[in-house]
């Protein structure tokens, strides 16, 4: 068990639902709390009831769309108590109707909550953990939406899907800053929370007008709507609304929140029902994949060598980088044609390791040199004997100036 004791949690979103549970489960395992929350009364409640349970904590009200509120936040957790341990990216709100629908405020309001949010807190708190010289944690809250989207849900879907984006980004570069911090993306399931009535935290210049209305009212008011839109709404609404009625109480994510936490986990999933849905995105993804390679080889056959010639000094010319896949034997000035994709994607990366003089860029640069050069030609040997007899004769001499290429001649910086 980690001791967080004493540590330091910044949490927004923290008057109601998930944010409300994170912030009473840190209040009992002895953490100082930071609290923000756009809904004053609500997070006032909270505040109280962090108060019984004995713990220190303060609270802001702020509109996280806001980047100024977002870095009132941090200058207030950082005045108070010097130290920001975790920070949980938490607030978050839904607007619910077909894209084609949609208005262009909705898109705004929930974009500036849920992506700005996200966005401000990398641009505002990610520093100032990374000063502290101490192990830190940012826990995000997307949803199994932003994994697998639902009909209805579009705008919402697409902005927990830059939330996992962004937090997926932002592990990659923190392993290149060495330091102690870490990052975390929560994806929860249906949680029993106010998320169907976020209208009531929408500002006014956010607003559509539909604040004060009932969702079926919503419905009937947008324009030019179809009966068999209406139906479709309709049922997307009544599934949400039993999902949400049935789903996870907010304490249970908090406890699985924190038992992730403690696992080291990157992706936090709450419920199994995502994991159907992502393992058909992915089979589907690679299914599709394989029509584009058997397009590609039937192009290869039908373009024969001196066509491909032609394109490799056509883009020689005209400094057209990755136009053709060719590379330079600085010995003999021979280019070696259709050098397969793959071989391409290894000396990018390799170039790219080239420019970066850091220890980690370094040993990289090492590592590939050392391991990865032998074991890759051959597969490029491999893949390119297994072509078609027509592709495999055109490609003979090119087949021995791989040989040579890489037998300690080659120039990486002469691509093409």
């Amino acid at each position: 068990m980690k001791d967080y004791k004493n540590k330091v949690a910044v949490i927004t979103g923290a008057g109601s639902g998930i944010g409300k549970a994170l912030a009473l489960k840190c209040a009992q395992e002895g953490m100082r709390l930071v609290l923000a929350d756009i809904e004053k009364e609500a997070l006032k409640e909270v505040e109280k009831q962090i108060k019984a349970l004995g713990a220190e904590v303060i609270s802001l009200v702020i509109d996280v769309a806001k980047k100024e509120d977002m870095e009132r936040l941090a200058a207030r957790a950082l005045g108070k108590f010097n130290r920001i341990h975790y920070f949980f990216n938490n607030a978050g709100v839904r607007a619910g109707t077909l894209l084609w629908k949609s208005k262009s405020e909705d898109w705004k309001w929930v974009f500036d909550v849920n992506v700005g949010s996200t966005v401000h807190a990398m641009q505002i708190f990610v520093p100032l953990m990374l000063n502290q010289e101490v192990p830190c944690h940012m826990i995000c809250t997307a949803s199994m939406d932003g994994l697998v989207p639902s009909a209805g849900n579009g705008i919402y879907s697409a902005t927990k899907s830059a939330i996992i984006s962004l937090c997926e980004t932002l592990e990659l570069e923190l392993k290149y800053t060495k330091k102690q911090m870490k990052v975390s993306v929560v994806c929860p399931g249906f949680v029993n929370t106010q998320i169907l009535s976020s209208e009531r935290n929408r500002v006014e210049e956010k607003s559509t007008g539909f604040k004060e209305q009932s969702y079926s009212e919503q419905v009937s008011a947008i324009a030019g709507i179809t009966k068999g839109e209406k139906k479709l709404i309709d049922n997307v609404n009544q599934a949400m609304t039993e999902g949400v009625a049935t789903g996870n109480s907010p304490e249970k994510i908090a406890e699985l929140i924190f038992r992730g936490m403690e696992a080291g986990q990157f992706y936090i999933l709450t419920d199994e029902m995502p994991l159907e849905g992502i393992q058909k995105k992915a089979k589907r993804i690679i299914k599709e994949s394989e029509i584009f390679k058997i397009k590609e080889e039937e192009r290869m056959i039908a373009m024969n060598k001196a066509e491909r010639k032609k394109l490799v000094q056509e883009a020689m010319e005209a400094k057209v980088e990755g136009a053709v896949y060719a590379v330079k034997n600085t010995q003999n000035g021979k280019v070696l044609v259709d050098a397969t994709a793959e071989l391409q994607g290894t000396i990018n990366r390799f170039n790219f390791l080239k420019q970066m003089n850091d220890p980690f860029s370094m040993k990289m640069r090492a590592d590939f040199m050392e391991m990865g050069r032998d074991a890759f030609v051959l597969e490029i040997l491999e893949t390119l004997e297994k072509k078609p007899e027509q592709t495999l004769e055109e490609f003979k001499e090119d087949l021995k100036l791989l040989k040579e290429i890489w037998i300690g001649k080659f120039d990486s910086s002469l691509l093409y």
